[in-house]
């Protein structure tokens, strides 16, 4: 077993094999960015700011205003994508297929909208009474699908090998 993953590990090391590789690079990767953002973090007692304000303390005015444009284009990117993928599971549940990936990503994009211009406090409202159809579709899953399950498992009992 040593050998299969010390190969592994030669097989990463030398990106032969894509997926390891990736897999070990994925890895140290989220170590590594985690540690970062750590560290980083350390610095609001350090200085006596907070993180939030940070950037602008060690770089200045200007400059700092360029890591707000670099992070408002990802934030864009994080909610294009996903309102493709709120239309996409829309557009899969939709029955027969009726409803688009465009329609749908059109929704959440207009629910998305909502929510941000009349604030959270509405969404919260929406939140605390959308719990009581949840849970009826619940019951009515758990009732429709518990007489399919099983219940009792077949034992199978191993016969003891025999000495030659």
């Amino acid at each position: 077993m040593g050998y299969v993953w010390g190969s592994l590990w030669l097989a990463a090391l030398l990106c032969a094999d894509l997926y390891v590789c990736l897999r070990i690079v994925g890895t140290f990767g989220a170590m590594a960015g985690s540690a970062i953002t750590g560290y980083i973090a350390s610095f609001g007692p350090i200085s006596g700011n907070r993180t939030l304000v940070f950037a602008r303390y060690t770089m200045g005015y200007w400059p700092s205003r360029i890591t707000v444009l670099f992070n408002i284009v990802v934030m864009g990117g994080y909610g294009l994508v996903d309102c493709l993928l709120a239309g996409q599971i829309l557009s899969a549940v939709s029955p027969n297929g009726s409803l688009s990936i465009i329609v749908g990503t059109v929704i959440a994009a207009i629910i998305s909208l909502v929510v941000t211009g009349f604030g959270i406090k509405l969404f919260h409202i929406y939140e605390r009474y959308a719990l009581i159809p949840q849970i009826c579709m619940f019951f009515i899953l758990v009732g429709v699908a518990g007489p399919r399950q099983v219940i009792h498992q077949h034992q199978y009992i191993i016969p003891t090998p025999t000495p030659i």
